[in-house]
């Protein structure tokens, strides 16, 4: 292992300083990009890592970087590429694609210093679209990282380099085929330390003006054509194996917290949508029944009113943003508070697409009486079913309904059939057919809620009793850290109503339920005899099925995400005004909000110069090695050759010791023309090259002296505490040099 780390460092010290600092550069991308890995398509992921892998090859054999034709037509391709891909070469996910594939053959052409300058601000900006995809506590951990390594790249980059400089370029008495110093310093550590300085210091101020600045109506980070695009969740219809393919993933829909005690979890019903159309295998809402169905149209403007036969219960509702307009409120809902509305059939909508968390704030009654029209048209529409589709299943629900003239005792007689005749709740069901109905009842006999749910609705219909599918969800976890009810993707489930005549109203009927009593009274995996994934023993650990440390760590780490939901994404108007009166200065209005944006800005300005001017006070005289350094920057600079403020101490010495030599050249070519007859320089008034110096000895030629002194420099700055004697000499060399400007 001591071996791998020397042979590492020895590695890094050949590369060079500028070689070091872009080798932090492509760390820098790396974060920045890798967190969109998951939304890149696999011919874009592949450019990527390609990319990468020839700028490191280029980098480490010190190769020039490939023709700019070869690079155009890479262009040209990801071009293309990202045009089949999405259609477009607009929007969040085609624009995301472009500009990183961008950013990564950039790196392949970055020659100059100002190409890494190009690449970091891109960096900088690729970093914030992350933030369109997700704001989690990774996302955000993943572009604090991402931002300091940039600019520390940047940082790097201007600093120049600590070790010594190169043998080649120092003079012929060492070995140039000599590596540098592993162990030698890089600059690397003071270019970090400057980033994390910087963010130190930018930390208050973006908080303050995180809590000052004005919030605006709606989310930060989205596109209005991306904030409705694919997600993970309940759709707005309902097919054999939609509700299982939700099993497996463990995203949050929503969280939910009670005023008073949590109900118990056979009674979280959460009602989404209400579907009343099928399609011989698909159900649909009301609302997408076939244009022209006057049925549809006169029940779904009725209203269903609801009357409580329990106390309310009261409690707060968190959904994800999903792009969707329907909410997930408990059954029997009463309220739902401003922002949402009753839609058909008793379910709930936002008044606007979901594109952000809200907090709502919810009433329903546990026991309730759900009413709604009961008249032809209502009929109609609640007994539909496509002709030609199920005739086995039609044949049962008539001989169901010559032996049984009571409804309630006819659904007792099919909750039975489930619960003797051998069906399965299993979350990989067999694929159905045309007859999706009969085949479920009287073949396979194994599904999910969703086969269940459909089959009963349909046997209902054909015997003459009205009903209706409900999509939502069932259960949730109660989390002992927060207490919030934690309801994922994979709690989706599905339900049947009946309508037992004006007194007894809809009535919720759960097939699955007499299937798998312990879907409902314990969730997923009590009710599932297959065997359960990794993720899913993770999720569901504890309870005797796991290891306890997991659903702890579990609980800990989902009641920090949520705090972070309601404290940093769910930061709204109203939010900020409460937190405005709660300091004692009243209501903010705009222009409040703007003066204390500006003040904070001020005092972030004074604590910068009061901190600047304290660093001065503070700072050392500078030392005798640092003040001769400075008076031969200075010779230097009286003939010309000024060094840059964002030059290297290396490549300021090599350029100054090329330009001497070049100044040698042009003096030693005049040099012929300029002379007597003699051949003494006419006009000389110091020795020529070679003859006595000041103190009678040969005075090389100010090349030579400038190599000499910046080696001796260096030496004595990063290798060992220099003598007074060695100062003397160093002195002396420095009043000796004498450098003349090119002509």
């Amino acid at each position: 292992m001591n071996r791998l780390v020397r042979h590492a460092r020895r590695q890094l010290a050949l590369l060079g300083h500028e070689g070091r600092a872009t080798l932090m550069l492509l760390l820098a991308v790396a974060t920045v990009i890798t967190p969109h890995f998951g939304h890149l398509p696999g011919w874009a992921l592949a450019v990527a890592l390609a990319a990468f892998g020839w700028k490191c090859r280029l980098l480490v054999g010190h190769r020039a970087a490939p023709h700019r034709l070869l690079l155009v037509i890479v262009v040209g391709a990801v071009v293309l590429g990202t045009w089949r891909s999405y259609g477009s070469l607009f929007g969040r996910d085609a624009g995301v694609t472009l500009l990183v594939m961008l950013m990564c053959l950039k790196l392949l052409e970055m020659q100059a210093r100002r190409d890494s300058f190009v690449i970091a601000y891109l960096g900088f900006f690729l970093a914030a679209t992350e933030f369109l995809f997700s704001q989690s506590i990774p996302t955000a951990a993943t572009v604090t990282v991402g931002l300091v390594l940039l600019f520390a790249a940047m940082a790097a980059g201007q600093i120049g380099s600590a070790e010594p400089l190169a043998p080649a370029t120092m003079g012929a008495g060492r070995d140039a085929a000599t590596p540098p110093d592993p162990a030698a310093p890089t600059g690397l550590r003071l270019a970090l330390a400057i980033s994390l300085r910087t963010a130190a210091w930018a930390l208050p101020l973006a908080l303050a003006l995180f809590l000052l600045f004005p919030r605006i109506p709606g989310p930060l980070w989205s596109l209005p054509n991306d904030a409705g695009g694919a997600h993970v969740g309940l759709s707005d219809s309902m097919s054999p194996g939609d509700m299982s393919d939700l099993a497996d993933s463990g995203a949050m829909a929503f969280r939910a917290r009670f005023d008073g005690a949590t109900p118990e979890r056979r009674a979280l019903y959460w009602r989404s949508i209400v579907m009343s159309h099928f399609d011989g295998r698909t159900w649909r809402p009301t609302a997408s029944a076939p244009p022209g169905n006057l049925a549809a149209t006169v029940v779904a403007s009725a209203p269903e009113p609801l009357r409580a036969s329990s106390a309310p219960v009261g409690y707060q509702l968190l959904p994800e943003p999903s792009g969707e307009r329907w909410l997930y409120a408990l059954d029997g809902a009463l309220a739902l508070g401003p922002g949402a509305h009753v839609a058909d059939a008793g379910s709930w909508q936002a008044d606007a697409p979901l594109r952000e968390r809200v907090v709502l704030r919810g009433s329903a009654a546990l026991d309730y009486h759900l009413g709604g029209p009961d008249g032809p048209l209502a009929r109609r529409l609640w007994l539909q079913l496509p002709t030609g589709y199920n005739p086995r299943t039609l044949d049962y629900a008539a001989r169901l309904r010559a032996d049984f003239s009571d409804d309630r005792a006819l659904v007792n007689a099919v909750l039975s059939r489930f619960r003797r005749d051998a069906y399965r709740y299993t979350l990989h069901p067999p694929r159905l057919g045309r007859d999706s109905v009969d085949e479920f009842l009287f073949q396979t006999r194994a599904g999910f809620c969703e086969h269940y749910a459909s089959a009963f609705t349909v046997l209902m219909r054909a015997a003459g009793i009205p009903a209706r599918v409900v999509a939502g969800y069932q259960g949730g976890e109660t989390n002992p850290v927060d207490g919030w009810v934690e309801v994922r993707q994979s709690d989706a489930h599905a339900w049947a109503e009946i309508w037992l005549g004006a007194d007894a109203g809809w009535v919720r009927v759960d097939p699955t339920a007499a299937v798998a009593p312990e879907r409902v009274e314990r969730g997923l995996m009590s009710a599932l005899p297959e065997p359960v994934g990794l993720d899913r023993f993770v999720r569901f650990a504890g309870n005797g099925q796991g290891l306890r440390w997991m659903r702890d760590l579990r609980h800990r780490w989902n009641a920090i995400e949520n705090a972070w939901n309601l404290a940093v994404l769910h930061y709204d108007h109203e939010q900020q005004a409460g937190l405005f009166e709660r300091l004692g200065f009243g209501k903010p209005d705009l222009q409040r909000l703007l003066l204390a944006c500006m003040a904070a800005l001020g005092l972030a300005s004074a604590a910068l110069a009061a901190s600047a001017l304290w660093q001065a006070a503070r700072r050392p005289r500078p030392d005798r090695l640092t003040r001769l350094a400075h008076h031969f920057e200075q010779r230097l600079a009286g003939a010309g050759c000024v060094r840059e403020p964002h030059e290297p101490p290396q490549a300021f010495a090599r350029r100054a010791i090329a330009w001497l030599a070049e100044a040698d050249a042009d003096h030693a070519a005049i040099a012929p023309r300029a002379t007597d007859a003699g051949g003494h320089a006419a006009g000389a008034t110091r020795p020529a090259r070679g003859a006595g110096g000041p103190t009678g000895k040969p005075v090389p030629a100010p090349a030579e002296q400038a190599r000499r002194i910046f080696e001796a420099i260096v030496a004595m700055r990063y290798r060992r505490p220099p003598t007074p004697a060695e100062l003397e000499v160093l002195q002396r060399w420095i009043a000796e040099f004498k450098p003349r400007s090119p002509r």
